[in-house]
């Protein structure tokens, strides 16, 4: 069976399970792209490894299902009305939207993810909410005016002592809703047809365009951060104890790397 037997475009949609800061921004704009914005749909973004807590995160999830609940109900009124339903047509779906989560078509999906060293993204994520506390007076939440406060070795620190240190293996939370590398290992092996590395972006790209029978897209790294520094600012004992916390994301990651050529074949789950 080739590989592009695999997508039928009347009735299947790729969806792409957009972990933050494993270059997802970069994959969803050269797919958005080689599909055609016409098939391919955002879904509205979940943020569920936040690093807000206490009131602020309930009230930014209320706010997030708020959007989901108005958007389904335009949906469903456009369909009575006759109009077109985007995302019931939609070939390419995206969004920090976890993979466990229903998505707003009756399409069969094919899922696609990228995976990040936890440490790299770690920092990625931090300089990312530190540069737009920056941008932004008073600092906003309590995660970015924490940011602003405390040097990266202070901060983690914080963090690690925090309710925050559940979500902190995202990558994980973003597969499987209990978070644990057991049940995320289980969901690459079941439900994603193809999953990488992000220095195999690449890669994946060429795998998901064969896929689905479009053109390979050019790769172009969106989103990356300027603000972070070169060198690591975290002592050897404070990273120490964040890969401690982030051992099963280290671990998720290095099952993907070791047995990369398998997790890339999208023929395996057939």
């Amino acid at each position: 069976m080739s590989a592009s037997s695999i997508f039928n475009d009347n009735r299947d949609v790729m969806a792409f399970v957009r972990i933050p800061k494993t270059g997802s921004t970069s994959f969803a704009t050269i797919f958005q792209a080689a599909v055609g914005p016409e098939r391919s749909e955002k879904l509205p973004d979940r943020r569920i490894d936040s690093w807000d807590m206490g009131l602020e995160r309930t009230h930014d999830h209320l706010r997030r299902l708020g959007v989901r609940v108005i958007d389904g109900v335009k949906r469903l009124n456009g369909r009575l009305a006759g109009r077109r339903d985007s995302f019931a047509e939609a070939q390419f779906l995206h969004g920090h939207h976890p993979l466990w989560a229903l998505l707003p078509t009756s399409r069969s999906a094919h899922y696609v993810a990228l995976v990040r060293n936890p440490i790299d993204r770690f920092l990625s994520q931090y300089f990312c909410i530190r540069g737009k506390a920056e941008a932004r007076p008073g600092g906003g939440s309590i995660e970015k005016r924490r940011v602003l406060e405390m040097e990266p070795v202070d901060f983690v620190q914080w963090l690690l002592a925090s309710p925050v240190q559940r979500r902190l293996n995202g990558q994980c939370l973003y597969l499987a809703p209990s978070g644990t590398l057991e049940d995320a290992r289980s969901a690459l092996e079941i439900k994603v047809l193809a999953v990488a590395p992000v220095t195999d972006l690449g890669e994946l790209a060429l795998v998901v365009s064969d896929v689905m029978g479009v053109p390979a897209p050019e790769v172009r790294h969106e989103n990356i951060s300027h603000n972070r520094p070169r060198q690591n600012p975290l002592g050897p004992r404070v990273e120490a104890r964040l890969r401690q916390a982030l051992e099963p994301d280290i671990q998720l990651c290095d099952y993907v790397l070791e047995d990369r050529d398998r997790l890339l074949d999208p023929q395996r789950l057939e």
